[in-house]
C-alpha cells in the first residue's frame, strides 16, 4: 500500500506492505470550527465573566496581546477576530501587540484602526525574544515604564501543542520568555535533565513559575489554537493563568497523545511538512515525541525537507568540534541551550538507532557532519531497512511528528 507523507510543501509517498505495517500514528480525527467567530464568542463568555478588572477612574484601560511566532499567516483572521472582539467587550482602546510577525502586524494595525481603538503600539518581538521582566522583584521596579508592566490585562494567544523538552507548548509557556535568564535557564535545565535522565518534566514545576510570574504582574489570559493535520483550527482554548496549564495540558493530550501496543522494527517519520521540516533542528522533534515507537537498535526514517539547512549555528559547531556525548554534557550542565541539547540528542539517537535522512540537505552536512545515512526518496530508504532488519520487519509510519507523540501501551 502506499502511504503520503508531507515533505515540505507537498507530499511523497511510500510503499508499505500490509503484512509489514504495524500502525500509521496521526493526531485523533477532530472536526474543524466551522465559525470562528461564534467559537471565540463561546470561549469569552466562559472566561471574561470569572476575569475581575480594576476600573481605573478617568483613566482608559490599556491591553497587551503577546502572540506566540508559531501562528503564522494562516491564523491571521482567527488573531484578529479574537483582539478586535476582547477590545470590544472590555472596552479596551489602548492596545500593545507584540507579534514576530511583520505582515501579520501589519495587516493587522490597520484593521484595528478603523476598529475604534485609539492607541495601538506594535512590537517587533514577541515572549521568546524579550526579557520585559524579571523574576527579581528589585529588578521589576526598575523595569515600571514597560508596556507590559502597566498594563491591565495581559493576553497571551499560541497554538498548543506538545513538546519533546517542556512536554506541553502554548500560551502559557511562552510567559517563560517574560522572566530573567537566570530563572529561564533553571528551568530549562530541568527540563533537560528529566529528558536525558529518561523521566517527564514536571509540569506542577512549570505551573509554580507561571503562575508566580503571571502573580507579580497582575491579571493573564491565556488563549491556545488546536489544529488538525490540515492545519485548520479544531478547538480554542482560553483560560485564567492560575489554572491554564493543567486544563490546556488535559486537551493537548486528547488529541495529540497516541499510544499503540509495542515498538516497532522500522519508523518512518515527517515532521509534517513545512514549516516543520524547514531546519533539521526543528525537524529532530518529530523523532524525540515517537522515538518509543521504535525498538532501541531499530532504524528511523526521517522525512524532512531541510529547504533551510541544518538551522542551528550552535548545533552545527558543537556537533562538529565534539564527538561523543560525554564531552557534550558538560557543556549542556554549564550552559542549557537549545542548540547544545539538539547536538547531545543526535548524538544519542546515533548510538541507539540507524538513523536515515531524506532531504535536500547536501550530503556534506547530512553525511559527513550529522552522521545520517542519506537517501534520496523514502522508497530506497524503507528497502536499505528491510534488507539490514530482514523482510519480516515492523514498520510505524508517522506522518505528522512535529505535533503527534507516540507512546506504547504499559503492560500490566
Amino acid at each position: 500500500m502506499e502511504i503520503w507523507i508531507p515533505y515540505g510543501s507537498s507530499e511523497v509517498g511510500v510503499a508499505v506492505k500490509p503484512e509489514n505495517l504495524s500502525v500509521i500514528v496521526k493526531p485523533k480525527a477532530q472536526q474543524p470550527v466551522q465559525d470562528i467567530k461564534m467559537e471565540i464568542d463561546s470561549v469569552l463568555d466562559n472566561t471574561i465573566c470569572n476575569l475581575k478588572l480594576e476600573k481605573k477612574t478617568g483613566k482608559e484601560s490599556n491591553l497587551a496581546v503577546i502572540i506566540d511566532s508559531s501562528l503564522g499567516n494562516p491564523f491571521f483572521d482567527n488573531i484578529k477576530s479574537l483582539v478586535l472582539e476582547l477590545c470590544r467587550r472590555l472596552e479596551i482602546h489602548n492596545l500593545i501587540i507584540s507579534w514576530r510577525n511583520k505582515e501579520g502586524c501589519k495587516n493587522l494595525h490597520q484593521i484595528l484602526q478603523t476598529s475604534g481603538i485609539s492607541d495601538i503600539t506594535i512590537l517587533a518581538n514577541d515572549s521568546l525574544n524579550s526579557t520585559f521582566l524579571s523574576g527579581n522583584s528589585e529588578e521589576n521596579k526598575n523595569q515600571k515604564d514597560l508596556p507590559f508592566v502597566d498594563a491591565d490585562l495581559r493576553v497571551f494567544i499560541g497554538r498548543g501543542g506538545v513538546d519533546p523538552i517542556w512536554s506541553y507548548k502554548g500560551s502559557t509557556s511562552m510567559s517563560l520568555g517574560l522572566s530573567d535568564k537566570e530563572t529561564r535557564d533553571e528551568l530549562f535545565r530541568t527540563a533537560l535533565t528529566s529528558y536525558l535522565n529518561g523521566t517527564t518534566f514536571d509540569i506542577t514545576r512549570l505551573k509554580e513559575s507561571i503562575n508566580k510570574l503571571a502573580s507579580s504582574i497582575g491579571p493573564c489570559l491565556a488563549f491556545d489554537f488546536l489544529i488538525n493535520e490540515e492545519g485548520a483550527t479544531v478547538k480554542i482554548l482560553a483560560y485564567l493563568f492560575d489554572d491554564s496549564l493543567i486544563k490546556s495540558a488535559n486537551a493537548i493530550d486528547e488529541i495529540y497523545k497516541v499510544t499503540t501496543d509495542a515498538a516497532s522494527d522500522i519508523l518512518v517519520v515527517s515532521a509534517g511538512g513545512s514549516p516543520y521540516d524547514n531546519t533539521l533542528v526543528n525537524s529532530l522533534d518529530a523523532i524525540m515525541l515517537n522515538k518509543d515507537l521504535v525498538k532501541k537498535g531499530g532504524t528511523v526514517i526521517l522525512v524532512a525537507e531541510c529547504i533551510d539547512g541544518y538551522g542551528n549555528e550552535e548545533f552545527l559547531d558543537i556537533t562538529t568540534k565534539h564527538g561523543e556525548i560525554k564531552s557534550i554534557k558538560p557543556l549542556l550542565k554549564k550552559e542549557p541551550r537549545i542548540g547544545k541539547f539538539k547536538a547531545y540528542l543526535l548524538k544519542k539517537l546515533l548510538d541507539d538507532f540507524r538513523l536515515c535522512l531524506v532531504s535536500v540537505m547536501p550530503d556534506y552536512y547530512a553525511k559527513s557532519i550529522f552522521k545520517f545515512r542519506t537517501f534520496r526518496t523514502v522508497d530506497d530508504a524503507l528497502q536499505s531497512a528491510l534488507r539490514v532488519i530482514g523482510k519480516q520487519a515492523t514498520i510505524t509510519v508517522v506522518p505528522y511528528g512535529a505535533f503527534t507523540q507516540g507512546t506504547i501501551k504499559e503492560m500490566h
